[in-house]
């Protein structure tokens, strides 16, 4: 029996280009068809992850981008989407032109690298429980995130006589955690060896409101005589190893190494 290819003549047939074809994936830029199959000669895109080339008016798919060339954009694996921010150890990055442009180094008072911005070293992360993106009732949440208090006016203490006026301000949403305590402490701070700079944590147009040299001698003397210190008898929280207490508030904590503390993440100490 003779095929209907044969008798109608599809054996000649060839497929019309779609209306739109050549387009670009999730990476790449759309481009007008010319030529069979509906591209330029060496016009690139991507579709997904996947770089393509026109060859003789034909696509011509390329393996996946992966690794550390992970992204597709305008048919070439790059390692980054534009826009996009990181950090190479302590150096912020961003992502220009598909290329990483790294910054300059963090350093104090924020001297840790989380997603492209200087940050404390108790709000870096990692993968220590109690810091970075581990608090919250789903553990995913920003330990060091805070949240804005609108300002307005009252009367002190009732006192119609005493008006006072506060302007806007971050308040934490978290208390400071067992996780982020450990590692102020693990970066030697907090103790006379070596003590907060003279005036660090001064507030601004306040005169006399930053650290001061006889407050020094109210801080332990050094990490060893530190720990024993922060187990108190009074619902103790620290262990002197990390523990299941990480994710709770630190407690037996003096009001001088507060201010220590709030220096180093560049926040106002409690008065």
């Amino acid at each position: 029996m003779t095929s209907c290819g044969l008798v109608l003549g599809l054996d000649d047939f060839k497929d019309a280009p779609r209306a739109g074809a050549g387009g670009g994936g999730a990476g790449g830029d759309s481009a007008s068809s010319s030529g069979a199959g509906g591209c330029a000669h060496d016009e690139r895109d991507c579709v997904g992850d996947t770089p393509r080339q026109c060859a003789d008016g034909e696509w011509v798919h390329q393996r996946p981008c992966s690794g550390e060339t992970r992204v597709c954009a305008k048919g070439r694996c790059v390692p980054c989407t534009e826009g996009e921010r990181g950090c190479a150890g302590d150096k912020p990055r961003r992502c220009e032109g598909g290329a990483w442009v790294e910054e300059a180094p963090c350093a104090r008072p924020f001297p840790g690298c989380r997603d492209g911005v200087c940050v404390p070293t108790s709000c870096q992360g990692g993968d220590a429980p109690g810091t970075g993106l581990s608090c919250g009732p789903d553990g995913d949440d920003d330990c060091c995130a805070a949240d804005v208090v609108p300002g307005g006016t009252f009367d002190r203490s009732n006192d119609e006589s005493y008006p006072a006026t506060v302007s806007d301000f971050r308040l934490d949403r978290y208390e400071v955690t067992v996780g982020r305590f450990r590692a102020f402490v693990a970066a030697l701070k907090g103790t006379r060896r070596p003590p907060p700079a003279l005036r660090a944590g001064e507030r601004p147009g306040v005169t006399d409101s930053g650290w001061r040299f006889d407050w020094t001698s109210s801080l332990s003397a050094n990490t060893e005589e530190l720990n024993p210190q922060l187990e108190c008898d009074y619902y103790p929280t620290w262990t002197a190893a990390p523990g299941p207490n990480e994710h709770r508030p630190i407690h037996c904590v003096t009001w001088y190494e507060a201010f220590a503390f709030w220096r180093t993440v560049g926040s106002i100490a409690p008065g």
